[in-house]
Parts: structure tokens; C-alpha cells; sequence
């Protein structure tokens, strides 16, 4: 299963309650019983009528933003146009996986439900379902804000170089593992497999070196600090715990993503 991982705070788990809910209905029904008890809708009482209407409309709306409307996050770049954006809602997404067959293909079934957890709270979620007539269901055992899929130190694991990428403006750990290819930021990143218009890095002989298609610097972070060299199309000594900068461009205007790379190199474990 996958999650996005959210910390909530106490006011916003507290609105999404059935109870808080409760007191906004009993609001509406005090204020429509005010109305009708006192005849505010009498010339000499529209003041006092408008205010508890306005109330009342104040809670409707947020009833109909909270069942009907959409919150997120869009990202719009300066002179282009955007459809979609990221939603505020957090999800549990569950994908079952069996011997179910239709014209020779196996079929996957895709459970997706809104889920709203908080690490300071108690978290509960359960959910039943079925696989071909088979019972399927699961349970939340325990709720990890901020947890990260990551690998542990093992010295008879696979060699893999960690990555501290800082693109969006917080750091973030990618594990590539020798002989593989992965994408950073939709640009492929591959270690000791050659691939044309990726970042290329190699380890030969106890040494790193990064062949990339993009300008960049390498930076000493060490005391001395001696500053860095153009990495574009050659090939250049990556340093391990340096501070490497690729300016990702799309080609056309001004860098799309600066990515901030730091090594190292061990034997992990997933």
C-alpha cells in the first residue's frame, strides 16, 4: 500500500469530525429558532435578522465547500497553463494482485480511500473488500508521519551510491544501485550504466566520475572550499560528500531545476 504522508494538526483533524459537524447543525437550528421565537424578520429587527442570516449562510457554504469543493495546490509556471493540481486529501491506494484472469491477462484490482491520520492522535482504518469471491481485507497497524521508503547499512548488501538531492529546496535521499538507472526530476541518473542523455556517473578503480549533459559545478565543501568546473558532455572526478550543481534545463529558457547532489558510497540493505 501507499500514502502520502501528511501531519495534520489538531484544528484540521478536529473539523473533519462527525461531532464538530454536530454543533454546526445545532448552530442552524438555534439561529432558524431565534428567528421564528423573536419575529426578526419584523422592519425594526433586520439588523439582528441579517446577522443570523449571515451566519447561516457562513455554514452552509463551508457544508458545501466541505462535501462538494476541492482543495490543493497548483503549480503554474510563468506563460504556461495548467489543468490539474495536487490535492490537500491524503489516500490509502492498495493494489491486489491474483490469479484472476480475463482473455489471458491478469487482473489487478485498485482500492482507493480517503484517510485522514495524524501522528499525534490514535489512528484507526480498516477496509473489506473481495479478489475474484475471495475476502481481502486490511488493517493499519501503526502510522509513521513522515516515513520514507530508505535502505540500512549492510556491509554484505548490494553497493549502492547515496544520493542527497536538494532540487525543490529540501533535501532528499535516492539510493542508486550499481547497474541501474533511475529518474530525478524526470532526468535519468545512472551508475555504471552508460546511457545516452543521462547523468552518468561511474565507479571504476575505487573512483567516481560523472559524464552529465547539463551545465554544472562541483563545490569543495571541505575547508578549503577551492570552488568547482564546468561537468557539461565531459568527463569529470566526482567527489564524494562535494557538493555537485546540475542546472536542468528544458532547452528552451532559463533552468527548469537546480540539483544539488551529494555522494556517498556504502553497502545498503533494502
Amino acid at each position: 500500500m501507499q500514502a502520502r504522508n501528511i501531519s495534520k494538526p489538531y484544528s484540521e483533524t478536529d473539523y473533519n469530525t462527525w461531532w464538530f459537524e454536530g454543533i454546526m447543525l445545532v448552530f442552524i437550528i438555534n439561529f432558524i429558532g431565534n428567528i421564528k421565537k423573536y419575529r426578526l424578520w419584523r422592519l425594526n429587527q433586520w439588523a439582528t435578522l441579517t446577522l443570523h442570516l449571515s451566519f447561516i449562510l457562513i455554514i452552509l457554504g463551508a457544508g458545501i465547500t466541505r462535501y462538494i469543493g476541492f482543495e490543493g495546490m497548483m503549480a503554474i509556471r510563468e506563460g504556461e497553463t495548467e489543468n490539474s493540481f495536487l490535492t490537500q486529501k491524503t489516500y490509502i491506494t492498495a493494489y491486489i494482485d491474483g490469479d484472476y484472469m480475463v482473455d489471458g491477462m491478469a487482473q489487478r484490482k485498485i482500492v482507493e480511500e480517503e484517510v485522514d491520520f495524524s501522528p499525534r492522535l490514535e489512528n484507526d482504518f480498516s477496509y473489506a473488500t473481495d479478489y475474484n469471491g475471495q475476502d481481502v481485507k486490511f488493517e493499519l497497524e501503526k502510522y509513521i508521519g513522515g516515513a520514507e521508503l530508505d535502505v540500512v547499512p549492510n556491509e554484505t548488501g548490494d553497493e549502492y551510491l547515496k544520493i542527497v538531492e536538494a532540487g525543490n529546496g529540501a533535501p532528499h535521499n535516492h539510493f542508486l544501485k550499481v547497474g541501474e538507472t533511475q529518474s530525478l526530476h524526470n532526468v535519468l541518473f545512472s551508475l555504471n550504466k552508460y546511457q545516452e542523455g543521462a547523468v552518468n556517473i561511474t565507479h571504476k578503480d575505487g573512483e567516481l566520475s560523472i559524464q552529465s549533459p547539463f551545465d554544472g559545478e562541483s563545490i569543495d565543501n571541505g575547508p578549503r572550499n577551492k570552488g568547482g568546473y564546468s561537468v557539461k558532455d565531459s568527463i569529470q572526478t566526482l567527489v564524494l560528500r562535494s557538493s555537485t550543481v546540475l542546472a536542468i534545463s528544458n532547452g528552451i529558457s532559463k533552468p527548469v531545476v537546480n540539483v544539488i547532489l551529494m555522494c556517498t558510497k556504502s553497502h545498503y540493505t533494502v
